[in-house]
């Protein structure tokens, strides 16, 4: 389950498993990981503003944590959470006040003026990307030859900011 209504504590996830409980008690095994799309902008917009007074939204995007995985760094074996998926904000639309940080998505202004304020905000995601090489990779090791980063997915959020006087 996800969106910006929902504040159930296991809410707002990437992945999920399934487990069954009977009348008894008794739990059933995991299911294999159901998947949510990703990004999804599930933070609740701050819709209310007061001219001359500070505005601030923290937006949140569903992302993966990553994988926990060993990988080859420098000749040893290390255990780490790889290919962390990055959101990243876009600011489509907004009064010349507001300013959003792309990488944090802190969202700040100080509207001057009583005004209807109609905001437009996309994000993606960043993941790593790897070239591997293949023989080490035939041993269960990973060993990476080369990297860069891969923007992907697409979720955007529209709401509008009521400035009071």
């Amino acid at each position: 389950m996800f969106g910006p209504s929902i504040t159930l504590p296991a809410a707002n996830k990437a992945y999920y498993r399934v487990v069954a409980v009977d009348e008894a008690g008794k739990r059933s095994g995991p299911s294999d990981y159901a998947a949510a799309p990703r990004p999804v902008i599930y933070s609740q917009p701050v819709a209310k503003a007061k001219a001359g007074a500070d505005y601030e939204y923290q937006l949140a995007a569903i992302r993966s944590v990553g994988d926990l995985r060993m990988r080859m760094i420098e000749g040893r074996e290390t255990m780490n959470f790889w290919d962390i998926e990055k959101p990243r904000f876009h600011l489509e639309k907004a009064p010349a006040w507001l300013k959003l940080d792309e990488a944090t998505g802190r969202l700040i202004g100080k509207p001057d003026t009583a005004q209807r304020a109609e905001v437009v905000i996309t994000s993606t995601l960043d993941r790593p990307l790897h070239r591997l090489d293949e023989a080490d990779l035939k041993w269960g090791r990973e060993k990476i030859l080369a990297s860069g980063t891969e923007s992907y997915g697409k979720a955007k959020q529209t709401f509008v900011i009521e400035v009071a006087p």
